[in-house]
């Protein structure tokens, strides 16, 4: 697949890491767009996140003042 605007301004860099890159981007939206999915379905497995995060802030507030 030629790109040749991509190709022009970045003729030094490696089609294997334009590749890398491009699919490791597919990959972060393909996830985000699967987990808001099952977010809005009520389908989410951390149910308890939550009560996870409001945890997290907890010790982390305590750890900075302590």
């Amino acid at each position: 697949m030629a790109h040749p605007a991509i190709d022009k301004a970045f003729h030094k860099f490696p089609s294997y890491l334009r590749r890398g890159a491009i699919m490791f981007a597919v990959g972060q939206v393909s996830s985000y767009m699967t987990r808001y999915r099952d977010w809005q379905s009520g389908q989410s497995r951390n149910r308890n996140l939550r009560d996870f995060l409001q945890a997290d802030r907890f010790a982390t507030a305590n750890w900075r003042s302590g």
